[in-house]
């Protein structure tokens, strides 16, 4: 099946489709800029895990935050299929309050959050601690990972006005993953039992192997 009209590679991409009119959609002239892909694949560490929950990697019970081996405590955040890393910090709660600070900028749930008591935006960003910057490494480390964040922030409020603008686009996109999930289940769904049937003419095969071999063992007897 080939993607739709609306399967574009980032939001920004999708807002200047927008602009070009109502009718069919032509391509958008963007201003080219870094994407996410680049910078994280150029920076980012290898994939640990797949989910949000960090406790297979240290004893922390936050969101987006894992203990290090050297006892200080990672904070990251995923934006889609991709993970920003957030800094490392001294205790497990200033990692949490950074989690936060980018969970608000990336309009995230409050289930999300592990300071529900936060109201606003603002007041996640000045309860986050500051970033380490003792050595020039960790102002450059410090200063690409700000650039990625707010690449993604500028991403979902592109999304938000898309939403707001589009919505029937936005359920023409919900329906055309949920046919793909479809597919992709039934798919799955008939590989497993053409291994299952599989499997079964095998277990048949060294049955009647054995038994074969029994009767020749009872004839020669």
């Amino acid at each position: 099946m080939s993607p739709p009209w609306f399967w574009c590679s980032s939001a920004r991409e999708k807002i200047g489709l927008a602009r070009t009119g109502f009718g069919a959609p032509r391509p958008a002239r963007v201003i080219r800029r870094r994407s996410l892909h680049t910078l994280s694949a150029a920076h980012s560490p290898r994939r640990l895990c797949t989910t949000m929950s960090m406790g297979r990697l240290g004893a922390s019970d936050f969101h987006g935050v894992r203990e290090r081996r050297s006892g200080d405590f990672s904070s990251e955040i995923w934006f889609g299929e991709k993970r920003l890393s957030l800094g490392t910090f001294d205790t497990a709660e200033e990692a949490a309050r950074a989690y936060d600070a980018a969970a608000w900028r990336l309009r995230r749930p409050y289930r999300e959050m592990n300071y529900p008591d936060v109201s606003t935006s603002q007041q996640a960003q000045d309860l986050a601690p500051l970033p380490r910057l003792f050595t020039n490494e960790d102002r450059r480390d410090n200063r690409r990972r700000q650039r990625r964040l707010a690449i993604a922030e500028m991403d979902e409020e592109a999304m938000a006005v898309w939403r707001e603008r589009f919505p029937q686009d936005i359920v023409n996109e919900r329906q055309f993953y949920k046919q793909l999930r479809t597919e992709r289940e039934a798919r799955k769904t008939e590989r497993a039992a053409y291994r299952e049937d599989k499997r079964a003419r095998k277990q048949a095969a060294q049955l009647n192997m054995k038994l074969g071999e029994s009767s020749v063992l009872g004839l020669r007897g």
